[in-house]
């Protein structure tokens, strides 16, 4: 065998019918010829092995030939789950790799009960993965054998976010900072992202992108209340260029991806984008991310965006949505409408503290900080507070003085005016 061979064990009771489906996981590789599925660059091989539905069940004692076994159950049969716990009792080994596979049709009920399906496999640490009959299963196998090397301790890939590597450095031009950003994926909305951040407001004609595009804007970054500028100055902001580069769609050519090497190459932060409504977009970033790291040196901050359109996202597809991030080792991950701007903003800010932190520029407050400025906050509000009441009083008195004055005057006007009266007045005696 081979480094890149990967066996593969496929238990299910008749019900599971895996004699029918592992004919169309082979077609997944050289037509069903070799009787492989070639996922990235490792070859699946697949053995079936049928058990009962009922009663006793083999010990499998050539199980070192594995690396993987499947638990496979079909959704659409009611028996297809039994006795599949009591296999893997039997046959649990710990350095191999289990997954649970669970098969189905969008358009049918399912007759098995998910809850005692998703029971067993969160009791057990299995990995459920659900796959949708005729649907494209190299997309879950990719998911499987990043699960699979990730457990095994021995990724082919570079993980250019961890901690071995070498920290980001600023990049400075006049006395601002740049932060460029990159948008990587399938059909996933990166075009209507960029033109949403770009010009405020949603183009619904927005077109494939071909080449790259690039969006530049000037910002001027103030910290939250929970960070601060390490450097700090008076007005406690530092102004930022941002460059979000648009990536061209690709196609399944992976091979023609210079432009979005080009990108990868020079940005600092690297979005992998997908659409929750399209699970091939999500299955896609696994290969997008294993050619990154396989063809660029550069640190970079690694992020997930799901671009949650109006239609919600399958509800088998959610337990794999929440776990992308970690898998590929992506430090941020977002739910963002790459067609609202509020949403589209409030990404690219977090994303920019994020880097200004990971450059040092931008540090967080410890919590003796944080406790004083709420004290000086509280004693501001409180000295505020008195002088206004203060200023008040003196108002009323100032008032008060202004009225006496007043009258004063008003008196000796009045006075005056009765004296003239006099004066003129005449006498008939």
């Amino acid at each position: 065998m081979g480094d890149n061979v990967i066996n593969a064990l496929v238990v299910g009771n008749p019900d599971s019918k895996i004699n029918e489906l592992i004919p169309k996981f082979e077609k997944l590789g050289n037509k069903g010829e070799n009787s492989f599925v070639k996922i990235f660059d490792y070859q699946f091989k697949f053995v079936p092995f049928i058990i009962p539905k009922n009663g006793d069940v083999e010990i499998i004692q050539n199980y070192r030939d594995y690396d993987i076994i499947f638990l496979c159950l079909d959704y659409r049969e009611d028996d297809s789950f039994n006795n599949i716990e009591n296999f893997y009792l039997k046959n649990k080994h710990l350095e191999l790799f289990y997954g649970l596979l669970g098969f189905y049709n969008e358009t049918e009920n399912k007759k098995v009960n998910v809850n005692e399906v998703k029971k067993f496999s969160k009791d057990r640490d299995i990995k459920l993965y659900n796959i949708v009959i005729n649907s494209n299963f190299d997309r879950v196998f990719k998911t499987i054998i990043t699960n699979f090397f990730e457990k095994k301790n021995k990724s082919s890939k570079i993980r250019i976010g961890g901690d071995d590597k070498k920290k980001l450095l600023p990049n400075i031009e006049d006395n601002i900072y740049i932060c460029k950003i990159g948008l990587i994926g399938s059909k996933s909305g990166k075009t209507t992202l960029s033109q949403t951040y770009k010009t405020g407001n949603f183009n619904p004609n927005t077109t494939e992108s071909t080449l790259i595009n690039n969006v530049t804007k000037i910002i001027n970054y103030t910290p939250d209340e929970k960070k601060k500028l390490k450097n700090g100055n008076e007005s406690n902001s530092i102004k930022v260029k941002i460059e979000l580069w648009d990536t061209p769609h690709v196609g399944l050519n992976w091979e023609n991806m210079n432009f979005v090497m080009m990108v990868a190459k020079s940005v600092d932060v690297i979005i992998f984008l997908y659409d929750n409504n399209n699970k091939d977009t999500f299955y896609d970033i696994y290969e997008w991310d294993r050619k990154i790291h396989d063809n660029i040196v550069k640190n970079a901050i690694f992020c997930v965006v799901e671009n949650q359109t109006e239609r919600k996202g399958i509800d088998d597809f959610n337990e794999e949505r929440s776990e992308l991030a970690s898998n590929i080792g992506a430090e941020k991950h977002f739910c963002i409408d790459a067609s609202n701007r509020e949403s589209v903003n409030y990404m690219i800010k977090e994303i920019v503290s994020f880097y200004l932190m990971k450059i040092d520029v931008v540090v967080e407050k410890n919590q003796n900080e944080i406790n004083n400025e709420k004290n000086k906050n509280i004693e501001n509000n409180i000295n505020g507070k008195e002088k206004k009441e203060n200023l008040n009083e003196n108002d009323k008195k100032n008032q008060i003085n202004k009225n006496e004055i007043n009258k004063e005057v008003n008196q000796k006007e009045q006075n005056k005016k009765n004296k003239t009266d006099n004066k003129n007045s005449c006498s008939l005696f």
